[in-house]
């Protein structure tokens, strides 16, 4: 899917229609309807116009590598996963002197990760092929989201989080809007998300709305973690310089890690429901920037 966007966009549509027009024809095709440049009310609306923004530090923040050095200034060292490699490219040498597990991501992209539960069990030389893979599509392209272009497309090889039971954990989202210093946050928390994959979505509360973008709840809620308070402070000191951002975060052992900054959501594709959350949302969200 990946590769065949990039296609359309970076040589089709792109040369032909510039950033605008290109953002308004993925909009209306994903989301069916038109998409108001200059007026978006909608928080889909929002994150497409905020593709066509500068911003030096969406460019920080989305590398990979180079948040590390944001989140270490803003919240301190220790909610870092620890990296155990960043190369320009993986090789065999590399992987010999990896761990037995670890996760290894590209910086410049979403979704392009590969997870290495067994080194010993797993295929080297397919893995080495995925991620060269992954380096040569110019995420930026993907969908119109062109502050990637800056990122560079580097390795990165970090510690693998699991749990007892040797599974991921949830991965805990938090949508944090901010309004003349007012904070909205609700928090995503996706569960089993290489499995059967459930997603709830609670208030900064913890009360369990009635929120989906597509994917099925779990039969009962999950527990309050107990970190809660914390993962909410430091992710309101993470999205400070946003009006819209998303912090991704775990939680294991009664420590937090952060994910990634994400500000542009889904790629602006998502599908509320109920749908009236689409522009409840965007309602907390004063501007497209």
């Amino acid at each position: 899917m990946h590769n065949i966007q990039y296609l359309l966009n970076k040589y089709i549509l792109l040369p032909f229609l510039g950033q605008k027009r290109t953002i308004k024809y993925i909009h209306k095709k994903a989301l069916n309807r038109e998409l108001d440049i200059d007026h978006p009310v909608t928080f889909t609306d929002k994150i497409h116009c905020r593709k066509i923004e500068r911003n030096k530090l969406y460019v920080l923040c989305a590398d990979k590598i180079k948040v590390r050095d944001y989140v270490k200034k803003t919240i301190g060292e220790k909610y870092l996963i620890p990296v155990f490699l960043i190369t320009k490219k993986l090789k065999e040498e590399d992987w010999n002197n990896l761990p037995d597990s670890f996760i290894v991501k590209t910086a410049h992209a979403s979704g392009t990760n590969v997870i290495v539960y067994d080194k010993k069990n797993t295929d080297k030389k397919e893995v080495l092929k995925i991620i060269g893979k992954y380096q040569k599509i110019n995420f930026a392209y993907v969908w119109c989201e062109l502050f990637y272009k800056k990122i560079k497309p580097y390795v990165i090889v970090e510690k693998l989080l699991v749990t007892k039971n040797n599974t991921i954990p949830d991965d805990y989202k938090m949508h944090c809007f901010k309004n003349n210093g007012n904070w909205k946050i609700f928090i995503q928390v996706d569960t089993d998300r290489f499995g059967n994959h459930c997603q709830n979505f609670y208030d900064e509360k913890w009360k369990l709305t009635d929120i989906s973008m597509g994917l099925p709840i779990t039969e009962t809620p999950k527990d309050k973690p107990e970190k809660l308070e914390e993962m909410i402070e430091i992710s309101k000191k993470l999205a400070k310089p946003f009006e819209y951002t998303r912090v991704d975060l775990y939680c294991l052992n009664n420590q937090i890690y952060f994910g990634e900054l994400t500000f542009t959501h889904q790629a602006g594709l998502t599908r509320f429901n109920p749908p009236e959350y689409n522009e409840i949302w965007g309602s907390y969200w004063k501007k497209a920037s």
